[in-house]
């Protein structure tokens, strides 16, 4: 029975066409019908689209035919493979890949609305197959829930490339005139529907509109004609989704709403926007963040915020607002929570926790709004600031007390983590009561695109030998044997291997034959007869695993190997399709890093290896690859499992390397979860240990610098309390005993010229109770010797200023210290190397001890990171003390050059020299962030944990 529609007869079950018999119709389009059918030659059951008879003029026909050669330059697991191109009874017809599952359109019309997580991930794989066409030129112009396929696995697939366009099409017409509108207008852009010139910008566009029907069930445009639908996407602005489906964050609201701008310029302008966009709306891409990174976050943040806090106590202090004014600790307050609810609130992370790879999200992973941020901020800042405020008011009477409860203040905030528990991701107070959590979204691995050229020629040599409908244009190179050759569909335009045998060599069995997953080569067709024996596969790019070529990859490379392998045999045992045979010389590496898996030794695989036999089991395929990979040298692998090779590598991935000894569905779901992990240190991460470990203290120098500023002009404006505060800190040196004279009656004579000085000279600063709220008296640090200076008033009544003169003179003949005078008269720049330099030589020195006493260091472990030897062992402690040593002599450089001064012109020079090289280390530890200087110096590697 004839199966096409022009004739108004239905194609039945049984009936014949062609070398195919029909088993039913699946649908129709614009161009033609599709059938689902059975090659009678070799069993495989296909999709065919048949040219409606009515549609068949010389334009349609190019048209049609041009379709297969577009689609069948797309591979990818997100769009319909072709097999090839025919004529059957003068009708032209395209052979595809059945996907059985059927349309988007269908399961919104049998279902209803898809779930959000669901219409995300369709969004997601629909992108993923439009970006690998337009990575080749190729603009679909006709996305919709119609043209998109469900495989069994539940894949979407994107078919129907009737009215795609190729923008580097070479020797081909353009079929579609200019300013003719051909399309489906509810999905159309509204360039489109002018007929005017468009790019993947009007792909987008249609990926909105079906993004919005799949989360609502209906179109943003309405309208009851095509007209009217025209009309109102070229002039109104789309019904936002969320006002259809309120449960729609408003995240993927603005997502699919930026996607149907009717200005192209407003929209996504490229698909890696577009899926950045798309990816942390679903919801299974978060995971409950480690604790250790959480508190990393929290001292980068506090590191950020602290300066803010800063400048609202200079500022407070500029302005005269007294120490116990509730003004002061708003200023402070509100600048701090302001940071956390914009950063937080708006963009879902602060620095820090961007840095550190974190988020903080609402519910099921939307944002938090900026009023819950401001609250859940509150809620931590507060408590340590309003302590803080209360201590403050308590220095006015007691100092003693104040440093008692500041040693407390730190521990405060961590009371809001008394409901922290694995089951709860580590939830605090503060999160548990807004509702918020903190998580580290988990990327899931796409498949990457695999693309040939779009509308390839190649030059037939003359008398080309011919193979089936395939011209032969010579053998695959390095291929082992002559039975492999390379051969051109000249129909569609594409290269494909073609394998001679023996007419004793059956063909691949009908469920080899239907293989469409991305992991395994896919059979294009063969035949077996006495003329010729064939079969034709898909040509890869790239070279076989086991090749001379071959050298040691990194991790990040391998682990993709072993994901796509693993993943495969778990399904391919699960179908019985797992080839009779597991070796590494039948393991393929595309172009673009995947690891495909064939029955039969790879053309130009290298017969080389040691230990050629056969792999055992799948498990031990895995294994093997691995070591191969990482090593580059099969031959030293080991004959047991559990082993894992000699080179630097994440402790996480060895771990997983030396347990794969489960079954494959293990094996694949282990892998799974290390394909998310970080497989190297990434600048980001190395920038934030770097700004952990030394933006303390160049914080601390700064803030030190500007007290010295801040202190030279409060004492050129009040210079008796200056004064008065450099004496109070030389009295307090000589009761200590550590300044004063040589002798006790030194010391007793250098403490009653003390006493007498600041009672005749201060007597009416000390007495006055406006000095003792005065936050200029803190910051010259008079305020913390309020109950000394008063004892020492009081039992001095009878000194004058008189008095004080002749105390003062001796006095300067007395060794005592300056305290912080000796700073501020040096020039600002000196006093900032002065202070830096220190600073980082103390940083210099925690780091021995923290390398001694943790492994590395607190901020290395809190962000995840170990170090490890050449052969992957984590490194020891005495190396690691050693790794840290460098820094001791580099900062004790400016000890070379003291000369007879303490501050010579060569210190400050060495000084100067030790900061330029710390500098200097820094920036290329960003450069190369897994192997720094002193890693080289240590042989270390730093790696993920």
């Amino acid at each position: 029975m004839d199966a096409r529609t022009a004739t108004g007869v239905e194609a039945v079950a049984g009936s014949e066409f062609g070398a195919y018999q029909i088993v039913r119709l699946i649908g129709r389009g614009g161009m033609g019908a599709v059938y689902e059918a059975v090659d009678r030659q070799d069993g495989r059951r296909v999709a065919l689209k048949v040219l409606d008879h009515n549609l068949d003029t010389a334009d349609n026909r190019k048209r049609f035919l041009r379709e297969g050669r577009l689609a069948a330059s797309i591979n990818h697991p997100n769009t319909v493979y072709i097999y090839g191109t025919e004529e059957i009874a003068g009708d032209p017809v395209i052979v595809m890949e059945l996907v059985a599952g059927g349309t988007l359109e269908q399961r919104v019309q049998d279902g209803g609305p898809l779930p959000i997580s669901d219409a995300v991930e369709a969004a997601l794989e629909i992108t993923a197959g439009l970006e690998a066409a337009a990575s080749i030129g190729i603009l679909h112009r006709d996305v919709k829930p119609s043209n998109c396929f469900l495989s069994r696995d539940g894949a979407v697939k994107v078919g129907d490339f009737g009215l795609s366009i190729s923008t580097e099409a070479r020797g081909e017409s353009n079929i579609t005139a200019a300013g003719l509108f051909l399309g489906t207008p509810s999905f159309s852009s509204p360039e489109q529907l002018l007929g005017e010139p468009l790019d993947l910008r009007a792909d987008i566009y249609a990926v909105g509109v079906t993004l919005y029907y799949l989360l609502t069930g209906k179109l943003p445009h309405g309208g009851v004609t095509a007209v009217q639908v025209v009309a109102a996407a070229l002039n109104k602005p789309a019904t936002p989704p969320r006002a259809r489906r309120p449960d729609i964050p408003s995240e993927l609201d603005a997502v699919v709403l930026r996607c149907l701008a009717r200005k192209p310029t407003d929209r996504f302008q490229t698909y890696d926007a577009l899926r950045a966009a798309l990816e942390p709306l679903q919801a299974t891409t978060f995971e409950p963040a480690p604790r250790s990174l959480r508190a990393a976050a929290m001292v980068v943040d506090w590191l950020l915020v602290s300066p803010m806090g800063w400048a609202a106590e200079l500022a407070a202090s500029h302005f005269a607002v007294p120490l116990n004014h509730p003004l002061r600790f708003l200023m402070t307050f509100v600048s701090i929570v302001l940071y956390f609810a914009l950063s937080e609130g708006v963009w879902g992370m602060s620095l820090g926790k961007w840095l550190t790879g974190l988020r903080v999200v609402h519910g099921e992973g939307t944002r938090v709004g900026v009023p819950r941020a401001a609250a859940r901020a509150t809620m931590i800042f507060g408590t340590l600031h309003l302590a803080g405020y209360l201590v403050t008011a308590l220095t006015l009477s007691s100092p003693t007390s104040i440093q008692a409860l500041s040693g407390l203040l730190p521990l405060l905030p961590l009371a809001l983590f008394v409901s922290a528990r694995r089951r709860n991701g580590y939830a605090g107070l503060h999160d548990l009561l807004t509702g918020t959590r903190v998580v580290r979204p988990v990327r899931r691995a796409r498949p990457r695109a695999v693309a040939q050229h779009a509308l390839e020629f190649e030059p037939i040599p003359a008398g080309a030998p011919r193979i089936g409908p395939y011209a032969v244009l010579g053998p695959i190179p390095e291929a082992s044997g002559p039975e492999w050759a390379i051969g051109f569909d000249e129909r569609l335009h594409r290269r494909v291997w073609i394998r001679q045998s023996g007419p004793e060599t059956p063909l691949p069995l009908p469920v080899i034959q239907n293989l469409g997953r991305p992991g395994r080569l896919r059979w294009v067709n063969g035949r077996r007869s006495a003329e010729e024996n064939y079969d034709a596969y898909e040509a890869l790019d790239g070279g076989p695993l086991r090749s001379s070529q071959m050298a040691p990859r990194p991790w990040i490379v391998v682990r993709g190997w072993l994901f796509d392998l693993a993943e495969e045999m778990a399904v391919a045992e699960q179908d019985g399709t797992l080839p009779p045979v597991l070796a590494l010389d039948r393991v393929w590496i595309t172009a673009s890093g995947r690891a495909i898996l064939l029955d039969f030794p790879a053309p130009g695989a290298s017969n080389t290896a040691a230990n050629p036999l056969p792999l055992r089991n799948p498990i031990q395929m895995v294994a093997q690859t691995a070591w191969f990979g990482l090593t580059g040298n099969e031959a030293t692998a080991p004959a047991q499992l559990g082993e894992f090779p000699p080179v630097p590598l994440p402790l996480y991935a060895r771990e997983a390397l030396a347990g794969i000894i489960a079954h494959p569905e293990e094996t694949r779901t282990r892998l799974l979860e290390v394909a998310t992990r970080p497989a190297t240190i990434t600048r980001r991460r190395r920038f934030t240990l770097l700004a952990a470990t030394g933006a303390p203290a160049l914080l601390i120098a700064t803030f030190m610098v500007g007290m010295v500023g801040v202190w030279a002009r409060m004492a050129r404006e009040h210079p008796d309390l200056a004064a008065l505060g450099t004496r109070l800190q030389q009295y307090d040196a000589v009761i200590h005993g550590i300044a004063g004279g040589t002798t006790d009656a030194e010391v007793k004579r250098t403490r009653r010229a003390l006493e007498v000085t600041i009672a005749g000279r201060f007597r009416r600063t000390v007495l006055d109770p406006a000095t003792w709220v005065s936050s200029t008296a803190a910051m010259l640090n008079v305020l913390s010797f309020r109950a000394t200076a008063q004892r020492i008033v009081a039992e001095h009544p009878e000194a004058t200023e008189q008095d004080a003169i002749q105390a003062e003179e001796q006095l300067s003949r007395a060794s005592l210290p300056s305290g912080v005078a000796s700073l501020r008269q040096l020039p600002l720049l000196e006093s900032a190397i002065f202070v830096l330099y220190n600073v980082f030589w103390m940083v210099a020195l925690g780091s021995v001890l923290c390398a001694l006493l943790f492994r590395g260091g607190l901020f290395i472990h809190a962000l995840g990171i170990e170090f490890v030897t050449a052969d992957g062992r984590p490194a020891s402690r005495p190396r690691l003390v050693g790794r840290s040593a460098p820094l001791v002599v580099l900062m004790a450089i400016p000890f070379l050059f003291m000369g007879t001064g303490i501050r010579s012109i060569g210190m400050v020079a060495g000084e100067v020299a030790a900061l330029g090289l710390l500098l200097a280390g820094a920036a290329y530890a960003l450069v190369q962030p897994d192997r720094g200087i002193l890693d080289r110096i240590a042989r270390t590697w730093m790696v993920p944990r």
